[in-house]
């Protein structure tokens, strides 16, 4: 025995039910000349972070740079940047901003 499913037309509309993230994932990357980067927030600190693209990317070189702290769910910041962060800045991150104290001792309580 089959059963039957009908199936939903395309009426030419969008659902405004649509969720932030689903719309997020569909938005093209490249908005102007800015590219987006989703870095994760796992110990790591906005402010630290938001320092070291600073740095990297300086105002007087970069003045529509602007980033403002937009996480996703509290995991993840989204920035937008003049370019994608190279593999050297993200391992960069993971281990010189990222905060090892804490991750140490959730290491031990793993252990015990």
């Amino acid at each position: 025995m089959s059963t039957y499913v009908p199936q939903r037309r395309y009426t030419g509309t969008v659902h405004a039910a649509t969720s932030f993230l689903k719309r997020s994932k569909t938005a093209p990357a490249n908005q102007g000349p800015h590219t987006q980067q989703i870095i994760s927030a796992y110990r790591l600190d906005w402010e630290k972070l938001r320092n070291f693209l600073l740095l990297k990317f300086p105002r007087d070189t970069h003045p529509g740079l602007k980033l403002d702290k937009r996480p996703i769910n509290d995991d993840k910041y989204i920035v937008m940047l003049p370019e994608k962060l190279n593999s050297d800045d993200l391992i960069y991150i993971d281990e010189e901003l990222r905060d090892k104290k804490q991750m140490n001792t959730d290491q031990s309580d793993e252990e015990t």
